[in-house]
């Protein structure tokens, strides 16, 4: 789906229900393409203990 800046204050329900129905949604602004907007997906959720940033070893004292 096409939107533009004023599709997102005026039809913001049916983008809504394109992302409801797994579609993509690219934002327009003066005819450039300014983002693209995909459904959240279920799977994507990670623990926060489990995220890569916050794996991090013990550092060693060596003095």
């Amino acid at each position: 789906m096409r939107a533009t800046i004023g599709d997102l204050r005026y039809r913001m329900h049916e983008i809504l229900k394109a992302l409801g129905r797994n579609g993509r949604v690219s934002i327009f602004y003066h005819g450039q393409l300014k983002g693209i907007l995909t459904a959240a997906s279920e799977s994507s959720a990670v623990r926060i203990t489990e995220h890569p940033l916050l794996q991090h070893e013990a550092v060693s004292d060596t003095s």
